[in-house]
């Protein structure tokens, strides 16, 4: 078991099958989630099938977003290539696409 402060790593087995599971809940500043992506960069799954899950504080493109202010490309950019060079893949959804709002009204309103 891994633990930093914006993700818990460990490796779960169920029966004959193997895992490993990262739980994020990253911060909110670019500068403060650059060492969550050292960390999973660093992560070593060993050939093991490697699940990342949480709340990434970050979406990969605008696209992902309505209302608001758009996200630092910079921001976006860390995320994209953390995510290329671990290796991992996006899963689709097949439902909500947007799951979070800022609970505003009017104009003000934002969901990601």
């Amino acid at each position: 078991m891994l633990v930093s402060n914006q993700a818990l790593h460990g490796v779960f087995t169920n029966g004959s099958n193997t895992m490993m599971i990262s739980f994020v809940y990253a911060k909110c500043t670019a500068l403060e989630r650059r060492s969550l992506w050292e960390d999973l960069e660093s992560i070593t799954v060993n050939g093991l099938p490697w699940i990342v899950a949480g709340d990434f504080n970050i979406i990969r493109n605008d696209l992902e977003r309505r209302g608001g202010k758009p996200r630092p490309m910079v921001a976006m950019d860390d995320f994209n290539n953390c995510i290329d060079r671990c290796g991992l893949l996006e899963l689709s959804s097949e439902r909500r696409q947007l799951t979070w709002c800022n609970g505003q009204d009017g104009n003000a309103r934002s969901w990601a």
